[in-house]
Formats: C-alpha cells, structure tokens, sequence
C-alpha cells in the first residue's frame, strides 16, 4: 500500500511540473482582419493578412497588431508583431491619454493553427520601422498556410514575447472576413505562387 502510495505521490508531483510550465491561453475579445496586397509592374508582388487582436489580461486591454505576407521575390514568409495597451482604469475614466505602444519590440513571437502544433516561427528578426514592432521571417509555406488559415475562418494562435517575460502567453482567435475581401487576397496569393514559378522556370 505504501509502494502505492508513494507512486501516486510522485505521479502526482510530475503533474504538477507539467502543469506549471504550461503555456496560458487567453480568448480574444475581439479581432479584425485586414487584406494586404501590393503590386508593381508585374503583377502581386506581395500579399497577405493583417490582424488587429484585443483582449483584457492583467488590468488591461491590449491590442496585438500582427501582419502575415509572402512575397514573390523571395522564398520566406515575413511577419511584424507589436502591441499596445491601455488601462482599464483609463478606459473607464474617459482619459484623453492615448494608447501607448509596448516598448521595448518583442523579442519572439509565433502564429498559427489552433489545430495543429508547428506554426510560423520566425528565425531570423530584424527591427521595423515602427517603434515597439519586430520583423521576423520564416517559412514560407507555413506562412502562406496560416494567411490561408486565417482567410478560411479556422481558429489561430499565437503569442508575442517580449523582454523578461519567462514565458509565453497564448491568444487564440476566431477570424472572420467578409466575402469580398477575400476573393481579392485569394487571387494575390494565386498570383505570387505562379510568378514564383515562372522565375523558376526562368532559371532552369
């Protein structure tokens, strides 16, 4: 019985282990998505998808600004995270203060299907031009099927990491885009894929 017991006991302290180095997900409050596309002489050049996330956490509500695309002259995905943040305190008090962009940019951040586990994981970062944002690229069909993700409706995580935080915190989110924003980015993404082939047909 005691050999019992200690076995639970240990089980049970294992568990415990897990369970506190686990990721925290938190449910969006609200998202919106926008469609990027942009052209030059050729035709697509780059498209993909914009995410405006709020949640509140911890005393306040906070609004993670997330930006996914590919581009047809390059095999990598690119994508630029930052956040902003007001108090709850100020929001009820009708403060004119304005929103105050994180500072210092994220140090690492992620994104994709809820659905399954490898998602679009920068490896090589570099500073954007706008304070408290981070460019990061990554693999390009990852990328490429997370904006599809995304156009399509299915749930997406994601977490931005920033200067000594021990951890990530997970925002799952609910995309929706009306019909006739997507139409537009479905044929940009076509469009890239086929001048991305056509320069490789070019170089054989």
């Amino acid at each position: 019985m005691n050999i019992v017991a200690n076995l639970l006991v240990f089980t049970l302290a294992g568990l415990m282990g897990v369970i506190a180095s686990a990721q925290m997900v938190i449910q969006a409050d609200h998202s919106v998505l926008q469609p990027q596309i942009n052209r030059d002489t050729e035709g697509f050049k780059s498209c993909g998808m914009r995410a405006l996330v709020s949640t509140f956490h911890s005393g306040y509500y906070q609004t993670y600004d997330l930006s996914l695309n590919i581009y047809a002259d390059t095999l990598y995905g690119l994508m630029k995270a930052g956040k902003s943040s007001i108090t709850k305190a100020a929001l009820l008090a009708g403060t004119k203060k304005p929103i105050q962009t994180h500072l210092p940019a994220p140090v690492k951040f992620w994104i994709g299907k809820e659905s399954e586990g490898k998602g679009f994981y920068p490896t090589k970062f570099i500073p954007a031009q706008n304070k408290g944002f981070v460019l990061g690229g990554g693999d390009f069909i990852i990328a490429l099927e997370t904006i599809t993700a995304m156009m399509q409706g299915e749930r997406i995580q994601f977490a931005i990491r920033y200067p000594n935080e021990p951890g990530d915190v997970v925002i799952a989110f609910s995309p929706s885009m009306p019909e006739h924003e997507i139409k537009p980015l479905l044929a940009c993404v076509s469009g890239v894929i086929q001048r991305i082939k056509a320069a490789g047909e070019e170089d054989k």
